[in-house]
């Protein structure tokens, strides 16, 4: 899952509004409006694409009003620094994910990451 999907998720869990059915809904029939000819419809791929446009604003503008707190962050760490056993990122992958976790280690109230408590996938041990 995209890790902006995710963090919406979370954020719509607790402020009881958004979640990702609507964005998936609106994906597929994006997609499906690729599907109808070679080449898709026009017309069906803009109207659908507004429609999936308008969820993203409106979840940007609630994410861009949210604060995670550190559970919340720890489940974006875990989910952004896990990888399928074997799975190399390339160089420019590596650094969106280093940059990932710059931005949400600079989120407020991060106590338990600050006085050293990190998940396993955040630690130098083996998991």
């Amino acid at each position: 899952m995209p890790l902006v999907l995710k963090h919406e998720e979370l954020v719509g869990k607790r402020v009881g509004t958004y979640g990702t059915k609507p964005y998936r809904s609106s994906l597929n029939k994006l997609q499906a409006a690729f599907s109808l000819r070679p080449y898709g419809d026009a017309g069906e791929v803009a109207s659908k694409a507004i429609v999936l446009v308008k969820w993203c604003n409106d979840a940007l503008n609630q994410l861009d009003d949210s604060r995670l707190d550190s559970k919340e962050v720890l489940v974006l760490l875990t989910e952004l620094v896990s990888r399928p056993k074997g799975e190399m990122l390339d160089f420019d992958s590596a650094r969106y994910v280093a940059w990932g976790v710059r931005v949400l280690l600079d989120q407020p109230n991060l106590a338990a990451l600050k006085k050293g408590t990190r998940p396993g996938c955040l630690s130098h041990e083996p998991r």
